[in-house]
């Protein structure tokens, strides 16, 4: 994983490398990044965004099955997912 210091607070935070054409996941309705705080159901092929509260399909390369928290089994593997996007 690729980190980068922030000179302000002296944090390290991950930076995801994307590949081409590997787009960050967004809410067809208000532009959202995907972030840590959207609920996901339909055993995890929908998430919810909490900025509109629109429902959205997740794609096939951002789907994961879910654990018995009803939490993604990859979420410490994607930054996206436990830190957010910006």
């Amino acid at each position: 994983m690729t980190f980068i210091n922030l000179l302000i607070t002296k944090t390290r935070i991950p930076v995801s490398r994307k590949s081409p054409g590997e787009d960050p996941l967004r809410c067809r309705s208000c532009m959202a990044y995907v972030n840590p705080f959207a609920p996901l159901i339909q055993a995890g092929t929908e998430l919810i965004r909490p900025f509109c509260e629109v429902t959205n399909q997740v794609s096939g390369k951002y789907y994961a099955l879910l654990d018995r928290n009803v939490l993604r089994r990859d979420a410490n593997d994607r930054p996206e997912f436990y830190h957010g996007s910006v």
